[in-house]
């Protein structure tokens, strides 16, 4: 969101214009502010459509069209003017993230949201249906997550089903609609029905579900081509939802569920004060704040944002926490790095990691450069030694100077993040796994890991003293530095960070203690100590960390087999569990939703549910080497596992059966992939964002496994 200056400053009959919110095809939309305090949402039509002689009349049927459209889970128009030298259109503004910005930055919507986007989507057809509408362009983008639920925005291209001459506003030759979610009918250019948004809307649940378009093609004409014959790409949709979705993309528009049908089969959604995701809760709350700053509002008054109004004379509540972002997942320094003193890294908050481009030094940062200046090139110390090598099945990275203890993806997927054991932080493209930008050079020490936020506006790193560094990604710069306690310095097992599930709290775990800050303060909030009653104290310690239940737990396992749960507020233990008996926990690792524990053991990983502390099942690799790195898919619906003698299980956490196992031999006879890892561990992995790769640091290489 970017204020206009002050000579583009402009109204809008009544309403003031104060900042930008985007652009597409057929104008600007900006923010404004009505006389009473409202919040709306104001398109100014570009100039050229006015040169059409038939535009305007044609706009202010589009207008009183719109006004038609009623309901929970639409944004109503409140102010037009198709007179003016610009014509704008004005509706009340909501607050929230559109589905596509949902899906590139926190992933897939889990079951439950999901259908209750489904379910909001059908009633939102059945208004605009209903006021003789058909949407025409109803994608992701067009879809925003809004604290009460979806709303359907942008009727700018709807036409009236009742106009007989079915004129559209648009130009001779512009492709109306987007080819990803339009359907056969409009992609033929044949005359459309309330069918042709059912088909729009399961293409969008596919999209919210999965995070891969329906229909996806290498071109739009070959996107379109696959949404007239092609069947639709339905991996990874929830089976609840999977029969629906079929009903809604089927070819012909007479076979198609209605609006009405589609909500019988969902049934009744159960009422939530909070019907998403924290990390989608954590962006409307961002964007609250965002406006607070552009209208110039402080402190801790009263403003309300939601369904347009605004007590502008106020003020806002404080900014709130930054989302939350994926837990680090600890390497085994111990058993890794001869006994080498560890270090991990977090995150705090992440908008446009992509956009990352000069280093900053290990105790200072470099002067931020212009947008438009080049990225300087990696230093001699933090770049690759020789070539990568791409296959079919596997990416495999030039050697690294030094031995990778890190590897993150961001949660765009664009970039990894690497930490290294000479305390380099590097950014890499997650494709060719080349260094773009060193953060930290490295000259000593140890980075022991990284990790993006899911907004990706901070990266963290922290060394072998215990020393957290913030870093602001956008603009290249430390931020903060949060100090450990010194019984945590050269920790002889790894450091563990974790993030809560809203991003506010940040967790430190090294040898007997767990420290944890406020993000957004950066204030010491709980020290927790391991009680000194395991069978062997020297060989009980702290070897992960998560939390849940926004941060008021922790949970914790122990090198001497012990799962443990912390009351963070009161810094207690409330339940001490034998994980494995007789047997070192060498990692945990939580899903998103916080439903589902993952503890690694000898050769097998236990499954537990958080909440009630019960054991779940189990995972097994087939062998007893020790598992020693594991993660989630940010859907949960995968759980990865790497061992100590260097293989790799991946599980369906639905089936509980193995997908695919990942060693040195899996690129087939001696290869460059046998040669680079063969004897090493996976220290580290990560999934992508859409679950399409494994990224596995082993030694000093980076295997990019592609997933089937």
């Amino acid at each position: 969101m970017e204020p206009l200056r002050e000579p583009e400053r402009l109204v809008a009959g009544e309403f003031r214009l104060v900042a930008e919110l985007g652009r597409g095809g057929m104008g600007r939309v900006l923010l404004g502010v009505s006389p009473d305090g409202r919040l709306v949402a104001v398109k100014l039509v570009h100039e050229e459509f006015t040169q059409d002689g038939g535009f305007r009349a044609r706009f202010r049927r589009e207008v009183e069209a719109s006004r038609r459209v009623s309901g929970a889970y639409t944004a109503a128009v409140v102010g037009a003017d198709a007179g003016v030298p610009q014509p704008w259109l004005a509706s009340v503004f909501v607050p929230g993230p559109t589905v596509s910005l949902v899906v590139e930055r926190t992933g897939p919507l889990p079951t439950a949201p999901l259908v209750r986007l489904a379910s909001g989507l059908a009633a939102a057809l059945t208004e605009i249906h209903r006021a003789g509408l058909v949407h025409r362009d109803l994608k992701p983008s067009n879809v925003l997550l809004s604290a009460d639920g979806p709303r359907v925005i942008d009727f700018g291209i709807a036409r009236a089903a009742d106009t007989g001459d079915g004129t559209e506003i648009t130009r001779t030759g512009l492709v109306v609609g987007s080819p990803a979610f339009m359907s056969p009918e409009q992609a033929e250019g044949r005359r459309l029905t309330p069918a042709s948004d059912v088909f729009s809307l399961g293409a969008v649940l596919v999209r919210a579900g999965t995070g891969h378009n329906p229909f996806a093609g290498d071109s739009a004409l070959m996107t379109l081509y696959n949404v007239v014959h092609g069947e639709p790409d339905l991996t990874g949709m929830p089976e609840h939802l999977r029969e629906l979705v079929e009903l809604c993309l089927a070819k012909d528009p007479a076979a198609r569920p209605s609006p009405e049908e589609i909500m019988a089969f969902m049934g009744p959604v159960p009422p939530s004060v909070r019907p998403w995701p924290d990390d989608v809760h954590a962006l409307i709350d961002a964007q609250h704040a965002e406006i607070a700053r552009v209208l110039g509002l402080r402190g801790t008054g009263d403003v309300r944002i939601g369904d347009g109004e605004a007590n502008v004379t106020g003020t806002l509540l404080m900014r709130p926490e930054p989302p939350p972002a994926r837990r680090r997942l600890p390497d085994r320094r111990t058993l890794l790095l001869g006994g080498v003193g560890g270090a991990s890294a977090i995150l705090a908050t992440a908008l446009a990691v992509d956009k990352l481009t000069g280093p900053s030094s290990r105790k200072g940062s470099h002067p931020t450069p212009s947008p438009t200046s080049p990225s300087p090139e990696p230093s001699a110390t933090a770049s690759p030694e020789a070539g990568p090598e791409r296959t079919a099945a596997y990416t495999l990275s030039a050697k690294f100077p030094s031995y990778l203890t890190a590897v993150r993806f961001s949660r765009n997927g664009r970039l990894l993040a690497v930490g290294d054991r000479r305390g380099a932080v590097l950014l890499c493209d997650a494709t060719t796994l080349e260094v773009t930008s060193p953060l930290v050079d490295g000259e000593y020490g140890t980075t022991g890991d990284v990790m993006f936020s899911p907004d990706g506006r901070l990266l963290a790193s922290v060394d072998e003293d215990a020393t957290l560094m913030l870093w602001d990604v956008q603009g290249r710069t430390r931020t903060a530095e949060l100090r450990g306690l010194k019984e945590q310095e050269n920790a002889i097992s790894s450091y563990s960070l974790a993030f809560s599930g809203d991003g506010g709290t940040l967790a430190l775990a090294s040898n007997q203690t767990i420290t944890l800050w406020n993000v957004r303060t950066q204030a010491r909030v709980a020290t927790l100590r391991q009680p000194l009653d395991d069978p062997d104290p020297g060989w009980g310690d702290l070897d992960g960390v998560v939390l849940t239940d926004r941060g008021r737990t922790a949970i914790t396992v122990t090198t001497s087999g012990n799962l443990r749960f912390w009351d963070v507020g009161r810094g207690t233990i409330t339940a001490t569990i034998r994980a494995y008996p007789d047997e070192a926990s060498r990692d945990v690792a939580v899903t998103s939703d916080g439903k589902l524990l993952a503890v690694g053991g000898a050769g097998t990983v236990g499954l537990w549910e958080p909440a009630g502390r019960r054991k779940a099942g189990a995972l097994d690799l087939g062998s007893d080497d020790d598992i020693i790195s594991l993660a989630f898919s940010h859907d949960g619906a995968l759980l990865a596992g790497g061992s100590l003698s260097g293989e790799t299980g991946v599980w369906s956490t639905r089936t509980r059966k193995t997908i695919r196992t990942f060693d040195s031999e899996s690129g087939g006879g001696e290869t460059q992939l046998s040669k680079a890892i063969a004897g090493a561990s996976p220290s580290s992995l990560d999934f992508s964002p859409d679950r399409g790769s494994l990224a596995v640091g082993y030694d000093h290489h980076i295997v990019l496994w592609k997933m089937p």
